[in-house]
């Protein structure tokens, strides 16, 4: 049963997904067939984690937030500020929220209204409270210790932030697979050709060439060239909000 319970939260990704795209494309069913199909959000529906119930918060949050500042509407603009919050109790990446709506409404506003700002202050609210609740429970707060966590983990050299940069941009492709399987469709060229060069070199690289920061370790031929995959998927989904801000002229 508690499988089926959060069955619930992978269902609200997905139909959230589908609601967004209905604003920002022409296909929102491929859209969210694409979400439903990629094999971390499957398996990871799957499971007991809370990774899916922070995603369906976080997508619902940003479609309220949009669907607030088309309309004008405070009520949807707290909605999605409670969303945004409750993204952020589930797992504390969610708080990420708050920067990045902050930004899309600076951005899409150019800073000429800021009748919506005092609605972000509900998940910074919230996380507070939080904070507050468990350093009296526990005698230490535990968002703040996970901050502190950061701090004692951070990049303290270039060629290990180049490490960390290959790594985050792989995570993403690995995690948005489809888009490097769409990728001849949605380049609609043969440019995405290149990039695949480009994967090809980059793994002879890594196999061939050891680690700047560790000169004992090497990666196995297998290995480098999951990586390079994973990374040419991760480009292409960087590549893709910049290629649709080119063709929009925005």
């Amino acid at each position: 049963w508690l499988h089926v319970a959060f069955l619930a939260p992978a269902i609200a990704a997905v139909l959230g997904t589908y609601a967004l795209a209905q604003r920002a494309c022409a296909s929102p069913f491929e859209a969210a067939l694409a979400l439903l199909a990629m094999p971390v959000f499957f398996i990871s529906s799957t499971t007991l984690m809370c990774d899916i119930l922070m995603l369906a918060f976080w997508i619902w949050a940003v479609v309220f937030w949009i669907r607030g500042l088309d309309k004008q509407r405070a009520s949807l603009l707290a909605l999605a500020g409670l969303l945004a919050g409750l993204s952020a109790l589930t797992k504390y990446f969610g708080i990420a929220l708050v920067p990045l709506l902050f930004a899309y409404t600076l951005a899409r506003n150019r800073g000429r209204d800021w009748r919506w700002l005092p609605w972000l202050l509900i998940p910074i609210a919230l996380a507070g409270i939080f904070e507050w609740a468990t350093r009296a429970f526990y005698g230490h707060g535990l968002l703040s210790e996970a901050f502190g966590y950061t701090q004692e983990n951070r990049i303290a050299s270039l060629s290990a932030f180049g490490i960390k940069a290959l790594a985050a941009i792989s995570f993403t492709g690995g995690c948005c697979a489809i888009v490097l399987i769409c990728a001849p469709l949605l380049a609609r060229s043969r440019k995405w050709i290149w990039g695949i060069a480009g994967a090809v070199i980059l793994a002879l690289l890594l196999w061939r060439f050891p680690l700047v920061n560790n000169p004992s370790r090497q990666f196995a031929l297998g290995f480098a060239a999951q990586w390079s995959i994973w990374l040419l998927a991760g480009a292409t989904v960087l590549a893709l909000p910049i290629i649709e801000m080119k063709r929009r002229g925005t």
